[in-house]
């Protein structure tokens, strides 16, 4: 077979297959978990010290 032919059946055939798989449904029964950075200022110079809380 010509090269083109077969890279365009096997890109066809996973096309498909992705189409078809489950693995792309999104979670339903999932519930997020927010975090949060508190920092002690807005804006920083280069070389300042960060200091830095992060709540879950």
């Amino acid at each position: 077979m010509n090269f083109k032919v077969t890279t365009s059946i096997l890109g066809l055939f996973f096309l498909v297959f992705a189409s078809l798989s489950k693995a792309q449904e999104p979670f339903k029964n999932f519930e997020k978990e927010k975090t949060y950075i508190q920092t002690n200022h807005v804006f920083y110079k280069p070389g300042e010290e960060m200091y830095f809380k992060i709540y879950t």
